[in-house]
């Protein structure tokens, strides 16, 4: 499927955001594709990791033979992949919505908790911002780069004991 996303971008030098929209409608297709199928683990097809968190979890899950959890991991990447992808066209709205549906299937992931607390800022909601900070912080309390967006956050709402607090 990515191959098939990467080709779509390629077919003719179209501008850089109809390459975009493009590979939106790619991975939505395919989000729309995948909850309806069972994943069947080959156990013989397990191969090196790097220290990506979908890697590792994508090979525990292949090792124990859990396609459940292989297509909650797909669903995941996927919607992170999409709403990375909305946020290049300037779809803010529907980069947030993608990557809340990657939160129903892995909650604990920071990073996207970060992301959306930075498009959230981005769209003056900041106290919606200052919920995705303090969930990326509680996955994760040593995460400085949330810290730090976090705390500038609350300095520029001028909660500055808070924010020299963190």
């Amino acid at each position: 499927f990515c191959f098939l996303a990467h080709q779509a971008a390629l077919v003719e030098p179209p501008p850089a955001i109809e390459t975009w929209q493009r590979v939106v409608v790619l991975w939505e297709a395919f989000l729309e594709y995948l909850p309806d199928r069972v994943i069947q683990p080959n156990q013989g097809n397990i191969g090196p990791t790097s220290f990506d968190r979908f890697d590792l979890e994508w090979q525990q899950a292949l090792i124990q033979g859990d396609g459940g959890r292989m297509k909650d991991l797909l669903i995941w990447k996927t919607s992170e992949l999409l709403g990375a992808a909305r946020e290049r066209v300037g779809d803010l709205s529907g980069a947030i919505e993608a990557y809340r549906r990657a939160f129903a299937t892995v909650p604990d992931d920071g990073a996207l908790h970060l992301r959306v607390a930075r498009i959230l800022e981005h769209l003056q909601m900041p106290g919606e911002a200052l919920m995705e900070y303090e969930t990326a912080l509680a996955v994760d309390s040593f995460y400085f780069e949330a810290r730090w967006h976090y705390a500038q956050l609350l300095f520029r709402l001028g909660r500055r004991s808070e924010g020299i607090a963190l």
